[in-house]
């Protein structure tokens, strides 16, 4: 018989060689699964980036077409995409990083091929959008230039001279006499109703921008339902699918906001600055012919007719290059914007400017804030610390928080259009402005009805303490809720101005 101790011994180093095993086998096969794993994964991730590497130049190709015949079409993928698709369809179960959106899981590494995808065909939509508006840009120009033909022989025509006096005549009985330059501006302004605006010119390629951008979303919607995954592991982050259509169509809401922003602030072109002075020649002209066709009524007649044909002969051609070269400028102008609105607007920023950006909650427009802008791409303002978030929810903690203090102009911005109040009547100099501005930097006590951001930023400059946002309370309630957008309804808004 064995001894007890022997057989206690052998039982022992039996469940230490099979523990022994277990460990030695067990990373083995593990490194087989992971090994497995790895390259399934790694197969996945080539199959995803050939499929959206062809959605990809599918889509430009497609903006490409859709806008050079100016029609709207449906986007249809290629036979090379469908056969991706079903090799997609045969790749085995495997473990990976994945994203969380509405609810369903999506392999992360798909995720952010098709996030880089957007970028790339946001960016494509903008330049073509920029060209479109160049294009009507220049297509006024042509308008603009032959109605200011249109204006001279207005000007210079005699039935002008007979029709300013018939006004005045009419004018005399009414008691309500009819200033020159009225008469003027009214006869320049029916004429230039002629001209068209930027809105009428691009509005059916605005219209098809818009279809793209839908048809485009709906399409990126139905790739990513391609990438849907099972597992719940690794999850890096949630999402909704609104913040993730948001990765296309972001980029083109702020350029939207920004052009229209710059064109608020830009110089607007008025043609009805642009008269003709009588100058001494034209005097001398004048008299010369006044004594020469004496004073009977066909000699005034005469007089008024030589007169109007001096006058053109003098000063023709410095009226219409005054009106010519104005309106290239303002055309420039223009031009500029649509390439780059927020440099426009930067590069013309002074000292003791009030810029304002709008703020959103639920896609309202909730109110504007402020700051004073201090040179070198410096901004003073009355806000909450960099980062905190506001809601609804943390409101009295913002209020709390908050305190004036010195920040970039991007920070201040944060992605919003730039604004800037020109309504303004400045009673300091740029170095007061600067100095009344960093002489309150620290100091907190905001309070949203008599110490706010605008209250400051107008302290700053007129030495006032006011809010017009306060002040006109119900008639900004009245207009945050004609300005619900949301999505892809922010880029129709906008677009809409076209229409």
């Amino acid at each position: 018989m064995l001894d007890k101790n022997v057989i206690i011994c052998s039982v022992l180093l039996s469940i230490a060689l099979i523990l022994a095993a277990f460990f030695i086998i067990l990373p083995i096969i593990n490194n087989d699964s992971n090994r497995k794993n790895a390259e399934i994964s790694s197969q996945y991730e080539g199959i995803a980036a050939d499929i959206i590497n062809k959605k990809t130049a599918g889509y430009i190709n497609y903006i490409d077409n859709c806008l050079s015949s100016n029609e709207f079409k449906t986007f249809v993928n290629n036979d090379d995409i469908e056969i991706s698709l079903l090799e997609l369809q045969n790749v085995s179960h495997f473990s990976a990083p994945v994203i969380e959106i509405d609810g369903k899981n999506y392999n992360l590494a798909a995720f952010n091929k098709l996030q880089n995808s957007m970028e790339i065909v946001s960016a494509h939509l903008l330049i073509n959008i920029k060209n479109i508006l160049i294009n009507g840009v220049n297509y006024q120009t042509e308008i603009y230039s032959k109605n200011i033909n249109d204006y001279i022989e207005w000007y210079y025509s005699y039935f002008t001279d007979i029709g300013k006096k018939i006004k005045n005549v009419i004018g005399f009985f009414t008691g309500e006499k009819s200033s020159e330059e009225r008469y003027f501006d009214e006869n320049f302004n029916r004429i230039m109703n002629r001209n068209a605006g930027i809105n009428h010119v691009v509005k059916n390629d605005m219209s098809v921008i818009y279809s793209i951008i839908e048809e485009l979303s709906d399409d990126y919607f139905n790739t990513l339902e391609h990438f849907t995954v099972n597992h719940k592991q690794n999850n890096s982050d949630t999402l909704t699918k609104e913040m993730f259509i948001d990765i296309l169509t972001k980029d083109i809401v702020i350029y939207f906001e920004n052009v229209f922003g710059a064109l608020d602030n830009a110089n607007y072109f008025f043609y009805q600055d642009y008269k003709v002075d009588n100058d001494a020649a034209l005097g001398a002209a004048m008299t010369s012919i006044k004594i020469v066709s004496g004073f009977s009524f066909l000699g005034n007649l005469m007089f008024d007719y030589l007169t109007l044909q001096t006058q053109r002969a003098l000063n023709d051609s410095i009226l219409r290059q005054q009106l010519y070269d104005r309106m290239i400028e303002n055309q420039n102008n223009k031009i500029e914007i649509i390439k780059n609105p927020f440099n426009y607007l930067y590069n013309r920023l002074k000292i003791g400017n009030v810029l304002f950006v709008d703020n959103y909650f639920a896609g309202l427009n909730a109110y504007q804030h402020y700051g004073v802008y201090i040179g070198n791409g410096k901004v003073v303002h009355f806000a909450p610390p960099e980062g905190q978030e506001i809601s609804i929810i943390n409101l009295p903690e913002v209020f709390g928080n908050s305190f004036i203090y010195e920040t970039t102009l991007e920070k201040f911005l944060n992605g919003r259009a730039l604004q800037i109040d020109n309504n303004i009547e400045y009673k300091f100099s740029e170095q007061e402005i600067i100095q009344r501005a960093r002489s309150r930097i620290g100091e907190k006590g905001y309070n949203l009805a008599l110490n706010n951001c605008e209250h400051f930023a107008r302290w700053c400059v007129t030495g006032e303490s006011v809010s017009y946002q306060v002040l006109n309370t119900p008639q900004k309630l009245n207009e945050t809720a004609l300005n619900f957008s949301d999505g892809l309804n922010t880029i129709k808004s906008f677009i809409e101005l076209f229409n």
